[in-house]
């Protein structure tokens, strides 16, 4: 292992060496009985040490770290001395370990920096659209990432997939949990402001358990998904690689979106200067429709910021397609029921509506279904197949006969019983002790392919997590699950994510399933709170989505040329930057 520069280890004896100053400092203020100081001046300490005596982190360091990092700060949350001490200590743990580690291309320092700036905006973009109209949009990461990464260096796809996976997959898991929040918020008032129960502690700790626990869920099922379409996925993967051979779609990019922020800014002004808004234009059509006088002052024409978010999400025409849509709800209430202040239920039931819906989702689905037929082969391109078929067959059974690494005598009996057992607790525990030895040698021997049971030891694992905060220990206020919800609803989790991604691999929709499987039971059976079903509700989701979001960009790195393991790394900083970032957000 190459030696730090000195300058390297210069910057990181002052970062920690200030972190241990600001730790004692504090500690002199008296709080040196406290956790939080205690535990920051160790790890400080540990860290000045380590940064001044050790070279480059090596990955078994890097996994080591993470594990300490994920355990203090659970510990922390569930003990109570989870503080702006606790923060800086995990902050310095990150810092080690970004500045001590030597990553590979394309998992390299600036796209992981690109990635997690992305997330930020992202992340934000994907809270305040959820929360203002319900609907999110995960797509325009690539754009902002290759903007980026050209200022930074030369463009390359492959750095950009890691910018996607990054970006997308902490919008994933905190849009996947963001249900409780405001639902508490809104409907137990009281509980929320009483008992102080919407915090960065609660939601990083919900957040947290559904992106780690869930994020492995789908790898072992993903083969059923290889043959769909991919709708949503394959044209985000043309995009990052044409960014990389058009030298022009950057600039296309940056000149949309300074049209965007040019046509809200403008607009803003002018509104301002002339002392009128344009919300008074559905009034100004009295003359002509006597019913929009009577149109509340709220509901008009707002040219805000966030139309231009939509614009640059989903472009222009279906900007406009949305907007189409709302102009004719609009004119629905305005011309049949005369703007009169009717229960939406009533509005949405009415037969011009529903027809009028039914009509769009019959149209895109019998569009869907013939833009998913098959092309019939000609007799040439069938024969191409199968001669590209026989070749790569050929090599595979050549490669059968190279041994990479010879076994030892006395191991032979050992591996050919396991190998004629079927299925037993010896089969088991040597291929765990195999995987803990040497994780990357046993997913390249079965060409990155998981076994069923990692999925479902995570759920055993996040069952049992969940009954020991929120059954046991309880440090939330007004939160408390019974234990048989845990073992009874988790499952569903898995088949809810399988459904989901099946339909997001074949349609690009994301449509879940979870929360009406998961409610009415719970409360029948259990009579739990509305605050307890809902935080569980979210993180069944936050599992679902979690999944999904680690699927769904290793299809994207097949698409791109990037490595599965290398996916994988990306969505877990992803899950991470969503649970830290997005609960301050949120």
């Amino acid at each position: 292992m190459r030696r730090f520069r000195r300058s390297t280890r210069a910057l990181m004896a002052g970062l920690f060496g200030t972190g241990l100053f600001y730790a004692l400092l504090v500690a002199l203020q008296g709080r040196w009985s406290n956790l939080d100081v205690l535990s920051a001046i160790v790890i400080e300490a540990s860290l000045l040490v380590i940064s001044l005596t050790r070279g480059p982190i090596s990955k078994k360091g890097l996994f080591y770290i993470l594990l300490g990092s994920i355990g203090y700060f659970i510990v922390s949350v569930i003990y109570g001395f989870f503080s702006e001490i606790s923060v800086m200590a995990v902050g310095g743990l990150g810092i080690y370990t970004f500045i001590a580690s030597k990553p590979k291309f394309p998992l390299t320092k600036r796209a992981m920096v690109t990635g997690i700036s992305v997330g930020v905006i992202m992340t934000f973009l994907g809270i305040y659209l959820a929360l203002k109209i319900g609907v999110v949009y995960f797509i325009g990461a690539e754009l902002l990432g290759a903007i980026i990464l050209s200022m930074w260096g030369r463009y390359t796809p492959e750095e950009n997939t890691i910018v996607v996976a990054i970006a997308n997959s902490s919008g994933f898991i905190s849009v996947g949990v963001l249900v409780v929040f405001p639902a508490v918020a809104i409907f137990v008032e009281d509980t929320a402001l009483v008992n102080q129960l919407i915090t960065i502690p609660f939601i990083a700790v919900v957040t947290a358990m559904s992106a780690f626990f869930g994020i492995i869920l789908l790898v072992p099922f993903r083969e059923s998904f290889e043959d769909d379409p991919w709708p949503q996925i394959r044209p985000q993967a043309e995009c990052i690689i044409a960014l990389g051979s058009d030298p022009t779609s950057k600039v296309n990019v940056a000149t949309g979106i300074g049209a965007s922020a040019t046509w809200v800014a403008t607009t803003k002004v002018v509104e301002q200067v002339s002392g009128s808004s344009l919300a008074s234009i559905p009034n100004a059509l009295e003359p002509v429709i006597p019913a929009a006088g009577s149109i509340p002052d709220w509901i008009g024409v707002a040219n805000s910021p966030l139309l231009a978010g939509i614009g640059y999400f989903v472009g222009w025409k279906r900007t406009l397609v949305l907007l189409c849509g709302t102009l004719t709800t609009m004119m629905f209430w305005v011309i049949l029921e005369g703007a009169a202040p009717i229960p939406y239920s009533d509005h949405l039931h009415r037969p011009e509506i529903i027809y009028l819906v039914l009509g769009v989702f019959a149209s895109v689905i019998f569009k869907d279904i013939l833009s998913s037929r098959e092309r019939e082969l000609s007799p040439a391109e069938f024969q191409r197949l199968a001669e590209n078929h026989m070749n790569a067959k050929s090599r595979d059974d050549s490669e059968t006969r190279l041994i990479a690494r010879p076994h030892k005598a006395e191991d032979i009996p050992r591996l050919l019983r396991v190998k004629e057992e079927l299925f037993s607790i010896e089969t088991l525990r040597e291929e765990i002790l195999e995987m803990v030895r040497n994780p990357r040698e046993y997913l390249r021997s079965r060409r990155g392919k998981m076994p069923p049971w990692v999925a479902f030891t995570s759920m055993v694992l996040f069952m049992i997590t969940g009954i020991i905060i929120f059954s046991i220990l309880t440090p939330f206020a007004g939160v408390r699950l019974p234990w048989l919800l845990f073992v009874l609803g988790t499952p569903l989790a898995m088949v809810s994510a399988y459904f989901t991604a099946r339909s997001i691999s074949e349609t690009g929709m994301l449509a879940g399933y979870i929360s009406d499987i998961i409610s009415i039971p719970a409360i029948l059976f259990f009579r739990v709170s509305f605050q307890a079903i809902t935080t569980f509700m979210a993180m069944l989701g936050g599992l679902q989505d979690a999944a999904l979001a680690l699927l769904v960009h290793l299809k994207l790195g097949r698409f791109t040329g990037v490595r599965g393991r290398d996916i994988l790394k990306a969505v877990f900083i992803g899950m991470g930057l969503g649970t830290i970032a997005g609960s301050v957000i949120t």
